[in-house]
């Protein structure tokens, strides 16, 4: 593939239940895959890179620049159940799709209890994306271009509408990496969900949150 050469925290209306946020939390079903561009060399080989460079940096599209390693790795393209068969993200691709990419997501160990009601139990995570080509991430969360958290039932939330506050929104100075951190509110007491998070035209993401 070619290379260039170019180098969710809080729900913003606190305590509302998430449409269709009846997650059992038994959905152990947080399967990934890669993006299969055959480019990461697997664990000692790859494209080197700089993460420090920002996302993608020399990587390809459907890559991220693993810092642990220095080297191009494939991103995640998720296959847990929240992504029925017939979902959008099943036709992502690396060598035809352009949307927004998912490359990391934090679990975070401190749940933020008053973003959602006393009855509801909040679960925190921060995910990374970037842009690529001449695509950018706005100033504005408002502005994203269709960012949202599926459900195991497979009930879509819009995060910019009702997850994301802006404080929360963190773009870089070139407009090209956004970090995004939010809080899921499930209307039971639960100790784990597992949670789809897609940019339209990017890659699935699935990741078990615990609480």
């Amino acid at each position: 593939m070619k290379r260039l050469t170019l180098a969710v925290l809080l729900c913003a209306g606190c305590g509302g239940l998430l449409p269709g946020g009846n997650d059992s939390g038994n959905d152990t079903d947080s399967g990934v895959s890669d993006a299969g561009n055959g480019n990461d060399g697997g664990t000692d080989g790859g494209f080197s890179c700089n993460a420090d460079a920002g996302q993608p940096d020399l990587c390809a599209y459907g890559e991220y620049c693993a810092a642990s390693v220095a080297k191009c790795r494939d991103v995640q393209v998720g296959t847990c159940s929240n992504f029925g068969s017939t979902h959008s993200t099943k036709s992502w691709n690396v060598t035809t799709s352009t949307g927004h990419i998912l490359w990391d997501g934090v679990d975070e160990a401190n749940d933020v209890q008053a973003d959602c009601q006393t009855t509801q139990t909040p679960f925190t995570v921060t995910l990374k994306g970037y842009a690529f080509g001449s695509a950018t991430f706005p100033n504005q969360k408002s502005n994203l271009p269709g960012f949202f958290y599926v459900n195991s039932t497979g009930t879509e939330t819009d995060i910019p509408l009702n997850l994301l506050k802006q404080s929360n929104y963190i773009v870089s100075t070139d407009m090209k990496n956004a970090t995004m951190t939010f809080t899921l509110c499930t209307p039971t007491v639960q100790t784990m969900i597992t949670a789809g998070f897609y940019f339209t035209g990017g890659n699935p993401f699935c990741m078990t949150l615990n609480h």
